[in-house]
C-alpha cells in the first residue's frame, strides 16, 4: 500500500468531488450493465426454449428470505492505485449473458495489472472471457488455470447445483475466448472436473491469485473458498469472488466472513459484486 502527503483542505474537497463523481458514474454503468445482460439473457432463454423454466426458478428465488451483505464496501482506489490502466478486449462479446460486467471485468483487470501474480487458477471457466483478461493483464512468464464442470457431469456433482446454473454447465467447449485467440490459449491449461471432488494437490500453496466463479449454491461456494485458502502461497495472495449479491453466495460469504479470523480483511468493491481478499 502506498501512502501519499495529505493534500491541503482545497485538494481534498475537489477530491471528494472527483470521488463522488466517478462512484455515481460507476454505480450508473453497474445498473446499466446489469439491465444489459438481464435483456441478453432473457433473448437467449426465450431461443433455446428455456424461458418460462427459468422465470418459475427465478420467482421462487425472488420469494426465498434475502441476505443482508456484511462484508464493507469500498471504491476500487481502496484496492488498487488510481493510475492503473487494465487491458481490455474491444468487442461487444465482453457483455455476453453469463459473464462478469464489464465494470467488473475492468475491476478484475485493474487487480491483476496492479498487483501481477505469477500463477491464477480461475473456478468457473464458462466461455473464457474472464480468463482470457487474466492473461491479458497479466505478465507473460505468468501460469493461468482454468477449471470449469464438463457437460457430461452436469447430474452427477458431488455438491448440489443450483437449476439455473445448468444452462451455463451445458456448453459444447468451455474457454471459446481464449481457445481462439493463440497468443493467450498456449499459455492458459484448462482443467476439466468439478471443484468439490478435484484433486488440487499440485497446486496446494503454489498459487498467488484465485478467482472464485463457479455454481453460486451455498455448499460449492463454502467449499470453493476453503479450497482457494489452502492453494495461496505461503498463505499470501489474492482470492476474488463474483456474484457477491445472489442469496446463497451472499449467505456463505457472510458465514465464513464473520467466523474465519482470515476473511476479516476482506472487501466488496463498490457498484460490483466483487469480493477482493488479500491475505499475507
Amino acid at each position: 500500500m502506498r501512502f501519499l502527503p495529505q493534500p491541503n483542505a482545497k485538494s481534498r474537497q475537489k477530491n471528494e468531488i472527483r470521488i463522488n463523481a466517478n462512484r455515481n458514474r460507476d454505480r450508473n454503468l453497474y445498473k446499466d450493465d446489469m439491465k444489459g445482460s438481464k435483456l441478453k439473457r432473457m433473448g437467449n432463454l426465450i431461443r433455446e426454449g428455456k424461458f418460462c423454466k427459468e422465470m418459475i426458478a427465478h420467482t421462487k428465488h425472488k420469494f426465498e428470505k434475502r441476505q443482508e451483505k456484511l462484508i464493507p464496501a469500498v471504491p476500487i482506489t481502496d484496492i488498487v492505485s488510481a493510475g492503473v490502466k487494465p487491458n481490455i478486449l474491444d468487442s461487444s462479446e465482453v457483455d455476453d449473458d453469463g459473464n462478469v460486467t464489464p465494470l467488473e471485468l475492468e475491476s478484475i483487470c485493474k487487480v491483476i495489472n496492479h498487483y501481477r501474480p505469477k500463477s491464477m487458477l480461475e473456478i468457473g471457466t464458462f466461455d473464457g472471457m474472464t480468463t482470457l483478461h487474466l492473461s491479458m493483464n497479466a505478465d507473460d512468464d505468468a501460469e493461468i488455470y482454468t477449471l470449469d464442470l464438463p457437460r457430461e457431469k452436469i447430474n452427477e456433482t458431488a455438491l448440489r447445483v443450483k437449476t439455473g446454473e445448468k444452462t451455463f454447465i451445458d456448453k459444447d467447449t468451455p474457454g471459446r475466448q481464449f481457445l481462439k485467440r493463440e497468443e493467450h490459449a498456449k499459455r492458459i491449461t484448462q482443467l476439466l472436473g468439478d471443484s468439490a471432488a478435484f484433486d488440487f494437490s499440485f497446486y496446494e500453496s503454489k498459487l498467488d491469485f484465485v478467482f472464485v466463479d463457479g455454481s453460486h449454491s451455498y455448499e460449492y461456494v463454502y467449499n470453493d473458498t476453503e479450497v482457494a485458502l489452502k492453494l495461496m502461497r505461503d498463505g499470501k495472495g489474492i482470492i476474488m469472488w463474483h456474484d457477491y449479491g445472489w442469496r446463497e453466495v451472499v449467505q456463505a460469504l457472510n458465514e465464513i466472513y464473520t467466523e474465519n479470523e482470515v476473511m476479516k480483511n476482506a472487501k466488496n468493491i463498490e457498484n460490483t459484486s466483487l469480493v477482493f481478499l488479500k491475505l499475507g
